[in-house]
């Protein structure tokens, strides 16, 4: 996929299982959520995808992993930088050869390396591959700071160097790489508190990680801007920021997968020596986080203690109290189609009160055609809050045993004539 790049694009997290492996299929529903909220590409192996706490393998696994499920529905960059370049070469043809579309070359870290020493290891990755190349800028962690001169300067030279990522929280480099160089590089932001700024700026997009929390309401500030929607863009933004904020004033890849765990996509915890967050920390973030998202807030993670047991052992009910191992479908009990059941345990003496039968498609088939069958009849239950039984005139069968229990709620009746503003004549 060659078309040029633009958006934003979701820095993807790498699901761990709980023995330390990849996660593959985490992988791919991280993949599809993030397609699913409308991003405009996918970074494996970046920083908040832990690339440096894996082997080559395993970076050549999950740039696998992600094209082949991606299958072409949006661009793949693969991060490919290493501290040697060597390395960068091998997963940056991998990487060619897997489909990516474009390869993400951060600079090499640990060793202080001189610009010279940096220009060489950048234009002898890049002129290894066919594809395009985007440079990453990152000087908090490798402390290597590319300036937009030397980017600039690359990108004129290399043929293939045509993006930047600058992940820096001072907005005047991104505007002098798009001021000034704009005409030979594309520049996205990568500071996740300043992507309303580096998109009004004029940047083509941003890598983001938090776009893996938020994909859709990241994707719907930048159509907003598309539009010329400002006001739109900015009152959107005004909600996701205190979120961002957060997400920047913690450590971030721990702080993405706690609030993907909350939100029922387990992606594990990050790799040590990353720690998890605090259990405070992360109910707090996860708790802006479905604020951002429009949703309640999950609930308090629970310090696992001690199960206390009541002294009294007597049990809640008997099994002479359960119903009969049968489902009850259309006014009668009949057996399963499937011959699996599920034990029906006394939480009090944990003892297995009897056995439920467990369901299959052709029962529920089964079910939804009686319900189907008698939907008339419960049409004309009108439920009234505080209202007395009512005399309730059963209809077909499939509905008996239903009227029985509701008659028992006080809160149904039959219809009956209503006065103004829908109160009830008594």
């Amino acid at each position: 996929m060659s078309q040029q790049l633009s958006g934003i694009l979701a820095a993807l997290p790498t699901p761990f299982t709980a023995d330390g492996k990849i996660d593959v299929e985490a992988l791919r529903s991280v993949v599809d959520r993030n397609i699913d909220g409308g991003v405009d590409g996918l970074v494996a192996c970046g920083s908040t995808g832990e690339f440096a706490a894996m082997s080559e393998q395993e970076r050549r696994l999950v740039v696998e992993t992600v094209v082949e499920h991606t299958a072409w529905r949006v661009p793949v960059i693969a991060q490919t930088g290493a501290v040697s370049t060597a390395e960068a070469i091998r997963l940056s043809r991998h990487a060619q050869e897997s489909g990516a579309s474009v390869v993400m070359l951060v600079t090499p870290y640990y060793e202080p390396l001189t610009e010279d020493e940096t220009e060489h290891y950048m234009r002898t990755v890049a002129t290894s591959v066919d594809i395009p190349v985007m440079l990453y800028n990152l000087p908090g962690v490798t402390g290597v700071d590319l300036s937009p001169e030397t980017i600039g300067r690359l990108a004129r030279e290399v043929d293939n160097i045509r993006y930047v990522k600058d992940t820096n929280a001072d907005m005047s480099r991104v505007r002098q790489l798009i001021h000034r160089y704009g005409d030979v590089i594309t520049t996205f932001g990568g500071w996740d508190t300043l992507i309303l700024a580096t998109l009004t700026e004029g940047a083509a997009g941003v890598v983001a990680g938090s776009g893996n929390v938020v994909p859709a309401e990241l994707v719907s500030i930048h159509r907003a801007l598309q539009a010329g929607e400002l006001d739109r863009a900015r009152a959107e933004w005004s909600r996701l920021y205190p979120l961002m904020e957060s997400l920047m004033s913690m450590p971030f890849v721990p702080a993405v997968k706690a609030i993907l765990n909350s939100l029922g996509l387990p992606v594990g915890t990050p790799r040590s020596p990353l720690l998890e967050l605090d259990a405070e920390t992360a109910d707090r973030v996860s708790a802006e986080a479905a604020a951002a998202l429009g949703q309640r807030a999950p609930l308090p993670t629970a310090t696992p203690g001690k199960v206390l047991r009541s002294a009294d052992s007597r049990p809640l009910c008997s099994a002479s109290d359960m119903p009969p191992s049968r489902h009850f479908i259309d006014g009668g009990y009949v057996d399963s189609t499937s011959a699996r059941v599920l034990d029906v345990v006394d939480p009090c003496s944990e003892r297995v009160l009897c056995q439920a039968p467990d369901g299959t498609a052709e029962d529920v088939d089964h079910a939804v055609a009686a319900a189907v069958r008698a939907k008339a009849s419960w049409a004309r239950l009108v439920f009234v809050a505080g209202s007395k039984p009512a005399d309730l005139q059963a209809g077909p069968s499939a509905t008996s045993w239903l009227i029985a229990v509701l008659r028992s709620s006080s809160c149904w009746t039959s219809p009956r004539p209503h006065g103004p503003r829908g109160t009830q004549r008594k």
